[in-house]
């Protein structure tokens, strides 16, 4: 079972004592938490310095409105460029809201 909520301070020591040592895959087991969540606090202890959490952004209702008044219309790349969001962002975000090109 994955342990969810804030992280004790005994957890965070357990990572201070135990980062370059152990594989992140490793400490999450011990410590019950997922292999992303570990390597998120990792990052926020100041102890993963190559690594960095995803930029990934929620899309907005307007960006959802676009991409539904535009999609037949325009390419993948085209409505990515004008949203800032990658080709395939567009197309699985289209695939979620189930958009055509027909």
């Amino acid at each position: 079972m994955i342990h969810r909520g804030r992280w004790r301070p005994e957890e965070d020591e357990y990572l201070r004592q135990n980062f370059g040592k152990l594989s992140t895959q490793k400490m999450a087991q011990h410590l019950k938490r997922g292999k992303k969540a570990t390597y998120n606090r990792c990052y926020e202890l100041g102890l993963s310095k190559g690594w960095k959490p995803s930029k990934r952004r929620r899309w907005t209702e307007e960006e959802k409105e676009y991409l539904k008044n535009n999609y037949k219309q325009h390419t993948n790349k085209k409505i990515g460029k004008e949203l800032g969001r990658s080709e395939s962002a567009v197309a699985l975000m289209a695939w979620r809201m189930g958009l055509g090109k027909r």
